[in-house]
This record gives C-alpha cells, sequence and structure tokens, in this order.
C-alpha cells in the first residue's frame, strides 16, 4: 500500500477514506480509473460514478464519521464494488433516503446488495459495460 490508502492487488483497487463527505470524490474517480481499467465507454462510467456516490453517501449517513473501505474489482467488463463501513452505535438512517438510494442503484447496477450486522454495513455491486471504450489497439 502507498501513502495515499489505496492499493492494487491483482485486479482489485483498495482505497480506504475517513468517513467525511470531502472524500466522495476521491471514490468517484478512483471508480472512474477502474471502469476505464475494465474497457468501459463514457456512459457506464457516469453510471459507476453515479453508483459510487449513492454508495459512500449511504455508508457514510450509516457510519457517521467511521473510515470508509471500498474494493473495486475488475471483472469482465465491468467493476464490481464492495464498500462497508463499522457502526458506531446502532444504526440509524432515514428510510425514505435509504429508499431512494436503493432505487438509484436499481438504475445504474446491474445488480446490489445491502446487509447491516454485526456492527457493520455493507453494500455491493456490479456495474457491466453496456458498450465497449473504443481502444485503439497497438
Amino acid at each position: 500500500m502507498n501513502g495515499e490508502g489505496v492499493t492494487m492487488t491483482a485486479d482489485i483497487i483498495s482505497l480506504r477514506v475517513p468517513g467525511d463527505p470531502r472524500f466522495l470524490r476521491v471514490a468517484r474517480i478512483t471508480a472512474s480509473s477502474a471502469g476505464s481499467l475494465a474497457g468501459m465507454a463514457l456512459d457506464d462510467l457516469e453510471d459507476l460514478k453515479i453508483g459510487v456516490g449513492e454508495v459512500v453517501t449511504s455508508l457514510l449517513e450509516l457510519g457517521k464519521g467511521s473510515e470508509l473501505t471500498l474494493d473495486f474489482k475488475l471483472v469482465d467488463l465491468g467493476v464490481e464494488l464492495s464498500a462497508h463501513v463499522e457502526l458506531n452505535g446502532p444504526a440509524e438512517y432515514d428510510e425514505d433516503r435509504a429508499a431512494l438510494g436503493l432505487k438509484i442503484l436499481d438504475v445504474v447496477a446491474d445488480e446490489h446488495r445491502f446487509s447491516l450486522d454485526a456492527g457493520r454495513a455493507s453494500i455491493w455491486f456490479r456495474r457491466s459495460a453496456d458498450t465497449l471504450a473504443d481502444v485503439d489497439e497497438p
């Protein structure tokens, strides 16, 4: 791991960020980079970044300042995100906000899962490329 809190092992990019909304941009940029490496086109990258933004926002709300861990796995023409946060006390969330977040993930993710147990909130989702990026072959 380098001093920035980012590691890449095989085809997984791991990112740990403080539980502060200012770091949402870092997660979105990492998602965009992972999607580019996976061969995703611009429209798919935008959907991926929207999904990552929703995941981070939801986990920030639940974590109340706890560090977030995000693992971006490069898969065949797509990215899987596995993210979690340790809870500081009982999980409290706005049900309307949570429902909206799930609707957003329904639109931008191929599939997604949310779990809340053992003092941890976790969200997983996958976004595959609908179209391939134009890549110049050497």
